[in-house]
């Protein structure tokens, strides 16, 4: 592999600088250095070029931008005092009202503090005045249509804890003391408080000019009631009547206060409309004397703008010639750095991952030299890892695969069990009275015992996917894929006659006078909805092989998964 990568380099694509080795310190240097002399002759340039600019720029703000400074910022506060102004006119709490009547001041303050500077306009300072009395006056309009919004939310609650107080007294007086007509009384009463709940949501002066006459014929049909009722009632009732009458139609009522809100509602309104035009007045006229004054500033600048353009047009020829020289120096590390680093990266990556990846870096560098390290150190590391592999999962006596093989193995065969829906038998058998065996024949001999056995079983195994293993000690495991209980028997059967064809002797088994073995399976068919684990397989077929042992050894017991 090692040969074929190497070969493949000769052929690769020779990069413009050819083989010779140019370190990455001196690649460094010369584009830092590149780069810090663009940077100085452009610094230079330009620096000479602002001189002149800056004399121009002098020019201009010491006689016109502090004018058009003042007038933009005036206007500015004066726009926001049209915002603030509508915001105050529609106030619905006196604690926005109390806010922005703050802020309008705090915003007069400031433009009568511009004023008063030397560039500002002369005619500002009597504007301000008048505005600020314009805004003092719609501050109490404003007030006052909060004072009589609270003053009708607090009788629309009066009158709903009147209408409490009279529903709670019918409903818990004896039948005996009721007022008379009950439902009637009721029924009255209810629209009384509907009625005047309506006339407080009503913004027409007409419509609450005829539901006060509605009110005022329902309070006369509920003093008919009362006119009715027996004397130790009716006290009561015309009290509760009068108090009602007082709450919604007399001229401190609700029905009077609403007109109120609405004549006050309407002035506030009016106040506020013309505040603002006061202001957009204004804002206009300043708007139009700084559009004059940026006029002249702008006649003054068309001379020096030209000498601007051509300083500007110098400029930019010599930095589109450094801009072009620093793409180049860009460029050159890019390729022979940067684009070559992300190779190795991704080189580097791959090579970790596992995946066999040629090596496809060029040059005669530091880059390369670690690219072409890192190869060799990576192939020697596969082959190490490919050993330790090997190592750690074969049984290094007899050659076949170990128990953690088995491990490995078994969790893999049970999920493709589950995916196929196919059974899977499980086989464990290990040697009859190997105890004896060793201590009759030695350790040696029985090594080669387990080897003999090992190799005559392992060729029963013929399908591809049948796995064999040693479990431990005498012990080994058989893994069969797609094998239902009938195969199991079968292949048991067959370990079975497989080793007594063998004839090993044993002369100290008290079964026979050669090596036989136990043999239990357990077969199952995993599922979805049955969780079968490797435990369980393990502890059926173990059990399986203990009663082949407790039923006198050299047998096979075959069990399905219970």
């Amino acid at each position: 592999m090692s040969n074929q990568k190497v070969s493949s380099h000769k052929h690769s694509k020779v990069p413009f600088w050819g083989d010779k080795r140019i370190p990455l310190s001196a690649v460094f240097l010369s584009s830092i250095a590149t780069i810090i002399f663009l940077f100085f002759l452009v610094s230079v340039l330009a620096f000479s070029r602002l001189q002149n600019f800056s004399a121009i720029i002098t020019q201009l703000t010491e006689e016109s931008v502090p004018k058009l400074a003042i007038s933009g910022r005036i206007v500015g506060k004066v726009n926001q005092l049209t915002y603030l102004t509508e915001g105050l006119t529609r106030a619905q709490n006196e604690v926005v009202r109390r806010v922005l009547f703050t802020q309008l001041q705090s915003q007069i303050s400031d433009i009568q503090l511009l004023a008063l500077d030397p560039n500002a306009d002369p005619a500002l300072q009597a504007h301000i005045q008048g505005l600020d009395l314009e805004i003092n006056e719609l501050n109490q309009l404003v007030k006052s249509r909060l004072d009589i919004e609270s003053a009708i939310q607090d009788k629309l609650k009066s009158i709903y804890q009147l209408y409490n107080q009279v529903m709670i007294v019918q409903t818990d007086q004896p039948m005996s003391n009721r007022i008379i007509d009950d439902t009637n009384w009721k029924i009255i009463f209810a629209d009384i408080v509907a009625m005047s709940s309506r006339v407080a949501t009503l913004e027409r002066l007409t419509e609450i000019r005829q539901i006060e006459r509605g009110l005022k014929e329902q309070i006369n049909k509920l003093a008919m009631l009362v006119q009715g009722l027996p004397d130790n009632q009716r006290n009561d009732a015309t009290t509760q009547m009068q108090l009602l009458k007082k709450l919604v139609i007399d001229k401190s009522g609700l029905v009077e206060q609403k007109i109120t809100h609405l004549r006050t509602k309407g002035r506030t309104t009016g106040r506020g409309n013309f505040v603002r035009n006061f202001i957009l007045d204004y804002a206009g006229m300043s708007e139009y004397r700084a559009y004059q004054l940026n006029e002249a500033t702008l006649e003054r600048t068309k001379d020096t703008t030209e000498q601007v353009k051509r300083q500007v047009s110098v400029l930019t020829t010599i930095s589109v010639i450094a801009i072009l020289i620093l793409l180049g120096v860009l460029y050159l590390i890019q390729s022979r750095i940067v684009n070559r680093l992300e190779k190795l990266n991704s080189f580097v990556r791959d090579r970790l991952a596992g995946r066999d990846t040629p090596l496809s870096i060029t040059g005669n560098d530091e880059i390369s030299d670690i690219a072409k390290s890192f190869e060799k150190f990576a192939l020697t590391i596969e082959k190490q890892k490919q050993i330790l592999e090997e190592i750690s999962l074969s049984d290094g006596l007899t050659g076949i695969a170990n128990r953690r093989a088995f491990d490995n193995r078994i969790e893999h065969d049970i999920k493709l069990a589950i995916r196929h829906q196919w059974p899977l038998t499980v086989i464990l058998f290990d040697v009859d009275h190997f105890k004896l065996y060793n201590d009759s024949y030695g350790h040696a001999v029985g090594d080669e015992c387990l080897k003999d056995l090992a190799t005559s079983v392992k060729k029963v195994m013929r399908r591809d996917q049948d796995f064999f293993a040693r479990y431990g000690g005498e012990e080994f495991v058989c893994i069969l894929a797609n094998t239902n209980f009938k195969g199991a028997k079968a292949v048991s059967d067959t370990i079975l006659q497989t080793v007594r064809n063998q004839a090993i002797p044993h002369q100290k088994s008290p079964i026979t006078d050669y090596v036989t073995v136990s043999v239990g399976s357990v077969t199952a068919t995993p599922s979805q909805e049955q969780n079968i684990s490797p435990i369980q397989l393990l502890k059926q077929a173990d059990q399986a092989l203990y009663e082949a042992k407790e039923q006198g050894r050299n047998r096979k017991v075959n069990m399905r998964l219970q």
